[in-house]
């Protein structure tokens, strides 16, 4: 069982979280009943429901008295309930139902009670306390587990008769059935009927998995005191209550595995340094038992879900980003560390929740490494609040020294010798990307033919870079397994009826994840293909060869270019290890490199570098603007992002319009921090809310937050076919609008999966697709409700927008609601002519259509423009090439980066559609166009690319070249800032019409000049207009000297 299954018994749920590749980071929470039950040794709470009161006739009590779990539980408001501590882990619940009287004789009652310190006195206190003289008593006593929620079921025997309840001895702990013999002596049966006497009484006893209860089925309070002694008295004389653990059939069936025996062995000092502590680093191995075996955040909870023998949505629920399963219920959250992030923008205090779970720290994610900021903070204003910080690497000082030198509990791992074994290639790590893939396939047939012995237990771990590879990997090692099989000279070597092949990487399906985990049959031996998600956040059980390619798949960002791109590139020495470490679990085992111990010593890195030191920034710095840090140099990270990437993020912020001048979010950074996903997909669903064509946004946005959606087969023969099957859906403007095509013929065929496998297209991506769409409508149908129930009275709207302006919220008119999706009949009518379907019965979008998609798409991916190369077949990223030197960049195009089309693009056209040069294909009526990643690996490739016009990303280039003359400070202390509250529009254009809804009116900026002494008179030749834009330019301009002044003074 995991640690974090270990902390319930909360009001507000206990969060866990963590970073990296499965999911993400995960975050867990949990909440304590009625305060501090450390000092006090009564703990009483008295919840009144005015809806649902449960009445009492003839002594029956409502059938519908039942509760949440434990321990947020909930009662009618005639029932009296109280809590006494007994033997360390038990709890001592009696609960009495009382009808015929008023809450307030509950209330003086138990003012009454609280002041009893023992059970003995309790009860003694309980029966001379004054009551009405008519009421009727039911009495319960139950025995639980502390962290175990009660079952609450109402024995429907009060009547009598022949109601049994059946008592299954065979599945009862030991401690139970002694407990169980202790009370009711030689009584105790399969079943017990009602009026059976035990102690003189009638009762009905029940035992469950979590609880054993006694019902009193008399009213008597004395001879129910008489059942209260004596079981004071065995429970204080039962040692081994002490020590019994609640056993889910989970538990039974896995407690004999290493990982719950080592963290077992640990528990009670670990679970003292929780208590002890306010704020607590643990380190452990991976595989120690630190958290239950994951791949994400939903697959964790509900391996703990299963631990608990609860449902997902319980007492155990997950959170990811588009996707809630928690309810009322819930005090164990898991969540992946990007969701948490948000939910702290929301609420930095974090309220919700008692106990913070950072999990997988090691991983050091840019969600997680905010996080501890943003925790370090709230911790300063929160002292009720624990965190705890697991991380799998020896190199924990880090942590404890950021939060105040915190105190760290270790658990060694298990581990076994590992044989490390290098290969004799020298050639450099660059030198081995084109070939480590199909190496690590030959050294695993080395493995099945000449390191094991038939019969001999131990599988194999290859660790690859990402999905694609993987894929192709397990197809490469069944075509050689088959090969070799044919031939009669190898029949005693291995045949593919004897292997098990399988992937594992963080978007696989969570059945095909389990069957990593299983047992195989003792003449089967598994074959796992893995990320580097099986370096740190899972250990699989039974491995005894890993074999390390040394590469790993990074997201890295180039502040020059404004450029995230995917790379692959050389692991860390210290991957390398942990990555070595996978093969001595369970017994000794051995390691093969692809690469050389040179390679290993001289070409990587002792550490691997956090993603926040090499990952774009921009949707990190959007939401720190979001909780009101103006100045994001002064937030204390983890490790300090380099002051080009921070500066990099906030110009990229500012030329999408998320933030003015100033460094203040606007109106559209409000309302690109309601979705999440990438800022500027974020800053597309602005746009195209504005314009009307929101549902067809949404559901591009959702297609490009999950993986490529077409797939390619190995073979040539059959790439042909996928490649003819997809031009298709193919259309003239780029990959955005086909995005689009895809996703509405497979809605057309009713999702479909066979069509998926006809059309070669990736069922799974386009089910999470579909499921990301329904997320973002909910949320843009949320937001709709709140800006109806804002503008209900439609005479205050103009005053209301001046309000929400100033307090920088975004609000929209009941007619841009109503549009939202694309408005009414009139709309609706004007999209059925624009969505037209060919001959082939496909859906294809118009000219009008995709031209306000792409305009949407333009306001976030301005930044991403690149033009075609004009003697070269490639393209370059534009804005790059015309930034002054003091952005960061700039230069001739012909210095700059090659780009190119992915061969998977709509745009990436046919032999006869394009003109070739040196071998090179590019389409000849390809000028400008819009790109939403770039991928690097022999080049720099471009995915998911669209022409667009230059008039669309005029506002972007025109913020550029605002930028570039050093009329933006964006990062400065508020004493630094002129006086003017400025919008960001375009003041160096003499376009006045403005895009992006950026806050603020021109009366007010007019103002505020002339409160500054600023003068707007029109001078000859020269229009209104033009005059305000000169005296807003010369105000700025005066305020950048004053600043430049103090600064250079101080």
């Amino acid at each position: 069982m995991g640690l974090g299954s270990g902390i319930i018994g909360r009001e507000r749920p206990l969060l866990v979280s963590g970073g990296g590749g499965g999911g993400g980071g995960m975050v867990t929470s949990s909440s304590p009943l009625g305060g501090n039950t450390a000092s006090r040794q009564h703990t009483f709470r008295l919840q009144q429901q005015q809806q649902q009161q449960a009445t009492f006739v003839d002594s029956k009590p409502n059938s519908g008295v039942s509760t949440a779990p434990e321990p947020a539980i909930s009662f009618a408001s005639n029932t009296i309930m109280t809590k006494i501590p007994l033997k360390r882990k038990w709890t001592f619940w009696h609960d009495k139902f009382v009808a015929n009287t008023t809450p307030a004789s509950y209330t003086e009652n138990l003012k009454t009670v609280a002041d009893a310190d023992t059970v003995q006195s309790f009860w003694s206190v309980y029966n001379n306390t004054a009551g009405p003289e008519k009421l009727s008593l039911r009495c319960s006593l139950h025995f639980m587990h502390k962290g175990v929620k009660p079952l609450w079921e109402d024995p429907q025997n009060e009547r009598g008769g022949a109601w049994n309840f059946r008592i299954a001895k065979a599945s009862t702990p030991v401690v139970w059935r002694e407990l169980l013999m202790a009370l009711v002596g030689e009584q105790f049966e399969d079943t017990i009927a009602p009026g059976d006497e035990i102690f003189g009484l009638s009762v009905s006893a029940r035992w469950n998995s979590d609880i054993f209860q006694i019902w009193n089925m008399d009213s008597s309070l004395k001879e129910s005191s008489t059942v209260m002694d004596k079981v004071t008295a065995i429970l204080a004389n039962v040692d081994s209550l002490k020590d019994v653990e609640i056993q889910s059939s989970f538990y039974k069936a896995h407690k004999d595995h290493d990982h719950f025996n080592n963290i077992y062995e640990h528990r009670d000092g670990l679970m003292d340094a929780i208590r002890d502590n306010e704020i607590l680093v643990i380190i452990g191995e991976t595989g120690s038992g630190k958290t239950t075996q994951r791949i994400a955040a939903i697959s964790v909870a509900k391996r703990v879900a299963e631990e608990y023998d609860c449902r997902i949505g319980d007492t155990v629920g997950y959170t990811i980003r588009f996707d809630d399963t928690t309810s009322f219920r819930t005090r164990l959250k898991y969540m992946t560390d990007g969701v948490l992030l948000r939910e702290a923008t929301m609420d930095p205090l974090l309220e919700k929740y008692d106990v913070l779970i950072i999990d997988e720290a090691h991983e050091r994610t840019v969600d997680t490494d905010v996080l501890f900021g943003l925790l370090k903070r709230t911790k300063a204003k929160r002292q009720d609040l624990k965190l705890l910080i697991m991380s799998a690497t020896l190199n924990v000082t880090k942590f404890s020294d950021f939060f105040n030198e915190c105190p760290i509990y270790s658990i060694p791992g298990r581990t076994y010798p590992v044989e490390i074994l290098h290969s004799r290639d020298t050639s450099k790590m660059g030198a081995l990307k084109a070939t480590y893939v199909s190496k690590c396939v030959d050294t695993v047939m080395h493995i099945l033919n000449n390191e094991v012995r038939p019969g001999e237990v131990g599988d194999v771990l290859v660790f690859l870079t990402g999905q694609h590879e993987i894929e192709r990997a397990c197809q490469d090692l069944k075509r050689a397994v088959q090969d070799q099989s044919s031939k009669d000279n190898q029949s005693k070597l291995v045949t593919l009826d004897q292997l098990q092949i399988l992937p594992l990487y963080a978007s696989l399906e969570i059945l095909d994840q389990n069957t990593i985990f299983r047992q195989t049959a003792r003449d089967m031996r598994k074959i796992i293909f893995a990320t580097n998600i099986a370096q740190t956040s899972v250990t699989i059980p039974n491995i005894r060869f890993v074999v390390d390619s040394g590469f790993v798949k990074q997201k890295m960002y180039d502040p020059t270019t404004g450029m995230d791109a995917l790379l692959v590139v050389p692991i860390s020495q210290a991957a390398a290890t942990q990555r070595s470490g996978r093969a001595g679990r369970t017994r000794a085992g051995v390691c093969f490199r692809m690469y050389s111990r040179e390679s290993f010593e001289t070409e990587m890195e002792k550490e691997t570098v956090p993603e926040i030191l090499r990952a774009g920034l921009t949707g990190t710095v959007l939401s720190l603007k979001r909780l009101g840090i103006l100045d994001i140099n002064g937030f204390e990270f983890l490790d300090r992002p380099g002051q080009e990437e921070l500066q990099a993020a906030l110009r990229e912020l500012y030329l999408v319009g998320g933030i003015d001048r100033f460094g203040q979010m606007t109106d559209v950074g409000q309302g690109m921090i309601d979705y999440p996903v990438n800022p500027l997909l974020a800053r597309a669903l602005v746009e195209a809310e504005k314009i009307g064509c929101l549902d067809k946004v949404i559901t591009i946005v959702a297609m490009l937050s999950v993986e490529e959606p077409f797939y390619l087969p190995r073979k040539e023969e059959e790439q042909d076919a996928a490649r003819e099957a997809h031009a298709k859906y193919y259309h003239q403007s780029g990959d955005h609008v086909t995005l689009l095509n895809v996703y509405e013929a497979w809605r057309e065929s009713d999702y479909s999966k066979d069509w998926c496998h006809k059309q070669y297209f990736n069922s799974r991506h386009l089910r999470l697709a579909k499921n990301i769409r329904s997320q973002l409508k909910d949320i843009v149908d949320r937001n709709s409700q709140i800006d109806r129930d804002t503008h209900h009275h439609p005479t205050n709207l103009s005053s209301r927008k001046d309000d929400d302006d100033k307090k920088g919220r975004r609000r929209h008119s009941p007619d841009r609601i109503s549009g939202r999706y694309g408005g009414g009949d009139d709309d609706r009518n004007k999209r059925s002519r624009d969505n037209t379907t060919s001959s082939s019965g496909l859906t294809s979008s118009s000219s009008s259509s995709s031209r306000s998609i792409l305009e949407a798409f333009s306001q976030g991916y301005g930044i991403h423009l690149s033009k075609k190369h004009q003697h070269r077949p490639m393209f370059y990223h534009y804005l790059a090439s015309t930034s002054s030197p003091s952005a960061g960049a700039g230069g001739p195009s012909s210095t700059l980066l090659a780009l190119h089309v992915s061969p998977l693009s709509a745009l990436y056209l046919d032999e006869e559609r394009s003109m070739t040069k040196h071998g090179r294909r590019v389409a000849r009526d390809l000028e400008w166009v819009v790109y939403h990643e770039v991928v690097y690996h022999v080049k720099a490739v471009m995915r998911y690319v669209s022409k667009v016009d230059l008039r669309w990303v005029q506002e972007t280039l025109d913020r550029a070249k605002i930028f570039d003359q050093g009329l933006v400070w964006l990062n400065h202390e508020r004493s630094d800032l002129p006086s003017l509250k400025d919008d960001s529009r375009d003041y160096s254009s003499n376009n006045t019409t403005t895009r992006g809804g950026d806050g603020g009116g021109g009366d007010g900026k007019d103002n505020e000049m002339k409160e500054a002494g600023i003068a707007t008179e029109v001078g000859d030749g020269e229009s209104e207009e033009q005059a305000k834009k000169k005296a807003r330019l010369a105000s700025v301009e005066a305020a950048r000297k004053r600043a430049l002044e103090r600064r250079q003074n101080q």
